[in-house]
């Protein structure tokens, strides 16, 4: 279909480009008396550009058409490795069940806190799984991978506040020799505090690494209804 709209495209600008040589050869020479050799040469001359033109706007079309052609084939490679993806983060999204709250914090007797591999595996592991797949796809779907993956890097930031609580606690008792009742029970209930603000700060954490898997499943979800619409059926 592409290849004969393109041919009927050339050939069209062909007559039109012909026929507006031969009405300047009637002006020329029947209303503004121009010699003949004149007119010939100016023909000629007009003639050749005129060509050059109607042989590049066919390579072009042709180029384009080849584009064209080259996408639609690639489609199905596409649409396959888009489908993988988006089955990959469906059964991430039916696994987070609503109000699911993934322990993605950890805070040791040391009082040392860390991210464990829950959250490496919600943040890194299964993002990685999935770019291999959206990159065989187009540049647009790489892009919302690397947005999702870096909506997961801010979630860094969301420690930040935390550990520098912690850092104050670990100055305030690392005087062992003062050590005495009132020492201790203060140690308990900051340890306490602390031990609240983790759990807290978990539960958000949480929230948003559910979101961002949401999100990314409605926008894969969208692309690939796009790429299905390009099929030509």
């Amino acid at each position: 279909m592409e290849d004969k709209r393109t041919k009927v495209e050339i050939i069209v600008i062909s007559i039109i480009g012909i026929n507006m040589i031969f009405l300047m050869f009637f002006l020329m020479y029947f209303m503004f008396n121009f010699s003949k050799e004149i007119v010939t040469g100016l023909i000629a001359f007009v003639g050749a550009i005129l060509g050059g033109f109607i042989t590049l706007f066919g390579v072009k079309l042709t180029i384009e058409n080849n584009e064209k052609q080259k996408a639609k084939e690639e489609l199905p490679i596409k649409i396959l490795n888009m489908e993988k993806a988006v089955n990959e983060i469906d059964k991430i999204v039916s696994g987070l069940e609503d109000g699911m709250v993934l322990t993605v914090l950890d805070l040791n007797k040391n009082m040392v806190l860390y991210t464990n591999e829950i959250y490496k595996k919600y943040t890194d592991d299964i993002l990685n799984g999935i770019r291999d797949y959206l990159i065989l796809v187009d540049s647009e779907s790489y892009k919302i991978f690397l947005d999702t993956r870096e909506k997961m890097n801010i979630l860094e930031f969301e420690l930040n506040e935390l550990q520098i609580r912690l850092f104050d606690f670990y100055e305030r008792y690392n005087e062992p020799e003062k050590m005495n009742k009132n020492y201790m029970d203060n140690y308990l209930a900051d340890k306490s505090k602390i031990e609240k603000e983790v759990v807290k700060k978990n539960n958000i954490i949480s929230y948003k690494i559910m979101m961002n898997y949401g999100d990314l499943f409605i926008q894969l979800q969208l692309k690939q209804e796009s790429l299905i619409k390009e099929m030509d059926y």
